[in-house]
């Protein structure tokens, strides 16, 4: 397979991909340390305010920011009652990085509290914050405020009855996010995700729509449309990068049944592609269990030769024993794990016991979320291989794909 190498995305590793954010909040009841952070972010943002009391912070939400920084040990209120007492209104809050002197334990039990009550939780800063640990978290905060499409958290925009439409009008499509070699940059294969080009709102993220699919009998559709177009696509490319496959996500019940197993099958004879040039992607905890139906439709797929996924692994209910009886032929690593790369030893440390684990089983180890260096530098040490996310590509058109896979255009 010739080398396509991925460049870094456009800016990557740059203040802030030349956009200032219109105003961050930073919440401290510490002068000195507020005035450090605010040193640090002022070139970032248009507008850096401090505020020193809780009771200040509704208003400062209600007239609009794009990154709040929460000191977690505040005297009147700490951080995790704070946030508990505006859950309700989660939704309407800007991003999130907790701050905190507490050890690093305390502040990732805090953030995934967070983000159980609904907020968005960019990240977490450990006192005394160094400039190198703020910048990965301004510029991820940068790029999904100017990213190229919507995205609407799991708000249901539309009816079920308008999304079912959607999916049998036409109106739903792929993009294809690289998944490449850390050590070189080339392209091993690609992930299909979905999109819905909405004629009134734009271009929409799954959370917009497929679990409302999902929740109305919509998701063996689904599946079956994404895997049909991307075997489309793949049957093309692979004239550019012969040894290319596609990975796909499935929700746990179309795998359950049996007649999903004939169609993929059935769609891979009809492109004349191997089985082993798709991957289907499944989480954790929707794979696991005894129920026949379930281990009857992997086993098929897997004999067979189709790829098996455990997608966001780490962050399910499976125990190692379920695990080991599993057909899987590759795990991804949940980027929650992968962004506190740089900052935390205790996720280096299990980071580095799931690779282990991943190579012990004899499957492939992808990791999510890349988007800085440092990161990709860390999973390089630890024996990682594969990965992806922003740092070399977002996810890309079938056109621009195969551009790239050209080496006409640099991602």
């Amino acid at each position: 397979m010739p080398a396509h190498p991925v460049g870094v995305a456009a800016g990557a590793g740059t203040r802030i991909l030349g956009s200032l954010l219109s105003r961050i909040v930073i919440l401290d009841d510490d002068p000195i340390a507020a005035k450090v952070l605010r040193a640090m972010l002022a070139p970032h943002a248009s507008r850096v305010d401090v505020l020193e009391r809780t009771a200040e912070l509704r208003t400062a939400v209600d007239e609009g920011c794009d990154l709040l920084i929460l000191d977690l040990l505040m005297p009147e209120m700490d951080g995790t009652e704070l946030l508990r007492s505006h859950a309700p209104s989660a939704r309407a809050f800007p991003p999130i990085v907790l701050v905190s002197g507490l050890d690093d334990g305390i502040l990732e039990t805090a953030v995934h509290l967070a983000r159980k009550l609904g907020f968005r939780v960019e990240g977490a800063l450990r006192k005394p914050v160094a400039l190198a640990d703020v910048a990965p978290l301004i510029e991820r905060t940068s790029r999904r405020r100017t990213g190229r499409h919507a995205s609407y958290g799991t708000l249901a925009l539309e009816p079920p009855e308008r999304v079912l439409e959607a999916l049998r009008g036409g109106e739903l499509f792929l993009r294809y996010q690289p998944q490449v070699e850390l050590d070189t940059g080339r392209i091993e294969g690609v992930e299909a995700l979905v999109r819905w080009q909405h004629p009134r709102l734009g271009e929409l993220t799954p959370a917009a729509f497929v679990a409302t699919l999902e929740a109305h009998g919509g998701a063996r559709d689904l599946a079956e449309f994404v895997v049909s177009r991307a075997l489309a696509d793949l049957h093309s490319l692979r004239a550019l990068a012969p040894q290319l496959r596609v990975s796909v996500n499935v929700h746990p019940d179309v795998l359950r049944d049996e007649r999903f197993a004939d169609r993929v099958l059935d769609a891979l004879r009809e492109r004349s592609l191997p089985p082993a040039a798709l991957c289907l992607e499944a989480t954790e905890t929707g794979i696991v269990g005894d129920e026949p139906e379930t281990l009857h439709g992997l086993l098929k797929l897997r004999m067979a030769g189709v790829e098996l996924a455990i997608d966001d692994f780490g962050t399910g209910h499976a125990t190692l024993h379920e695990l080991w009886r599993l057909p899987v032929s590759e795990i991804k690593l949940d980027r929650s794990f992968v962004a506190a790369l740089h900052s935390s030893a205790k996720s280096r440390t299990l980071v580095g016991a799931m690779i282990g684990m991943g190579g012990g089983l004899g499957a492939r180890v992808v990791a999510e979320g890349i988007e800085t260096h440092d990161v990709r530098s860390a999973l390089q040490a630890l024996g990682c291989r594969l990965g992806q996310g922003y740092l070399f590509a977002r996810p890309l058109d079938v056109a621009t794909l195969r551009q790239v896979l050209m080496g006409t255009l640099p991602v």
